[in-house]
């Protein structure tokens, strides 16, 4: 079994549903590990600085369930092991709430964006590329911050 998953939603459909999640737990080594880590310090640092950890923990086990179903919907299973996916949603969420939000401070510098881009294209070298989880993703972090950036606004 692949990341969780034997086919499609077959072990989630039994009962099975934490397989929605334990994807992000796994990796293809110490690398990815570490670099994981590493994504996860930059981009979560700030973003839990800016929000409680209830609210942040929420965001990383959404974004994982919306990456891995995505990666599912598309391949049939999760490929793509650690917490990429969610730090691409944490990652899109810090980009897009200031520019919806002029209240909400700039969180991601220009060199942090470049290299999200640079991984995120490589990401895609794969064969056959793995673009679901990281569209998924991004589209799930700009959906959030859209929606707390118009919450903030009614406030």
């Amino acid at each position: 079994s692949t990341g969780g998953y034997r086919h499609g939603f077959e072990d989630v459909l039994r009962g099975q549903v934490w397989r929605l999640v334990t994807p992000i737990a796994l990796h293809d080594g110490f690398l990815g590990a570490f670099f994981d880590g590493l994504w996860l310090f930059y981009l979560c640092t700030p973003f839990e600085r800016m929000h409680r950890s209830r609210w942040v923990a929420l965001f990383v086990l959404a974004a994982a369930v919306v990456t891995n179903v995505t990666e599912v919907a598309f391949f049939g299973n999760v490929a793509i092991h650690g917490m990429m996916g969610v730090s691409d949603a944490i990652f899109a969420y810090l980009f897009v709430r200031p520019r919806l939000d002029p209240r909400y401070p700039e969180l991601v510098s220009t060199t942090l964006a470049i290299l999200v881009a640079a991984v995120t294209v490589i990401g895609f070298a794969g064969s056959p590329p793995r673009i679901g989880q990281p569209l998924a993703a991004f589209a799930f972090g700009a959906l959030i911050a859209a929606l707390a950036s118009a919450a903030a606004r009614r406030r």
